[in-house]
């Protein structure tokens, strides 16, 4: 189990002038930082919550206090990258757009920073024509290039993946163009049925995902295991008759939305089993007790 002690954190913060020229870039790895940040498929803009920042020099803390409006967040954008792991082992949790940097009164001087991912693509408006014919890949490709991001296509079911779209204008904002994969492509002609597919923006990147996993997918071939040895917290709590699952762990950033773990409790042994993670709450305090990733799961049947 990885320990609480060997816990490592890397917080870069940037400022970006009005043309997105880097005005300044700081990187900290000392701080004492508190998190708390929520992941969910199905969120437009893929995740939000806020950094509390402890120690930041003077030049620091006062570029980035602000009680701004959201069109002057847009001209000066603040942005905050948050890496949290073990050891040399880190992955990003946040990166995301500062909307407001508040501190507190003296003597310690928190900032705390609200934060959400990829705030400026939701005032991206795009005006474009997408040609006929494109499958559910091609056409992800499409949008992700059209948006001036990757794609992560995380899709194994064939009757998705061969489907075709007819010709598409539009015009809109990002996130809104990222719900016309979803709106296209999401009825399930094998099972008479709408829902599955998930598109939305995680890291500046562009997720398509299908959440209504059967046990015999592909991907759940190889779940990642979720126990007390593994550094489960506490028993997982049920819902829903024990079809949906909140589950905390110590904080584990490798683990992503979309992924499929396996659960297994010694307690509970007739809720284990195979799970869909369809949100991830991370929290933690560099210099203090909570480091956790609680996991929102629906089984997977």
């Amino acid at each position: 189990m990885d320990r609480l002690e060997n816990r490592t954190l890397e917080l870069t913060i940037q400022k970006l002038d009005k043309d997105g020229n880097i005005e300044f870039k700081k990187v900290f790895d000392k701080l004492n930082v508190k998190f708390n940040y929520t992941k969910y498929i199905g969120m437009p803009n893929g995740g939000d919550g806020s950094v509390s920042i402890c120690g930041l020099d003077r030049d620091t803390l006062n570029a980035l206090i602000s009680f701004s409006a959201s069109s002057k967040t847009i001209k000066e954008r603040k942005l905050i990258k948050l890496k949290a792991g073990y050891g040399d082992k880190k992955a990003l949790i946040i990166d995301g757009s500062i909307m407001s940097a508040i501190p507190t009164t003296p003597p310690d001087i928190w900032l705390k920073c609200d934060i959400i991912n990829s705030y400026e693509l939701r005032h991206k408006i795009i005006t474009t024509s997408i040609e006929k014919g494109l499958t559910l890949e091609e056409y992800s490709k499409t949008v992700a290039d059209i948006i001036g991001i990757p794609l992560e296509m995380r899709i194994t079911d064939d009757s998705y993946k061969n489907k075709k779209m007819s010709e598409q204008s539009f015009q809109g904002n990002v996130f809104q163009l990222t719900r016309t994969i979803t709106k296209a492509f999401n009825y399930d002609k094998k099972k008479d049925r709408f829902g599955g597919i998930s598109a939305y923006i995680d890291n500046e990147t562009l997720i398509v995902d299908y959440y209504n996993l059967s046990a015999d997918d592909k991907r759940t071939e190889n779940p990642i295991l979720i126990s007390k040895d593994t550094g489960m917290v506490g028993l997982p709590e049920f819902s829903n008759d024990a079809q949906l699952a909140n589950i905390t762990t110590l904080l584990k950033p490798e683990i992503k939305v979309g992924d499929v773990i396996e659960l297994k409790s010694e307690q509970i042994k007739g809720t284990n089993g195979l799970f869909f993670i369809q949100g991830i709450t991370y929290t933690g305090e560099f210099r203090g007790n909570s480091w956790y990733s609680t996991l929102t799961c629906w089984r997977i049947k």
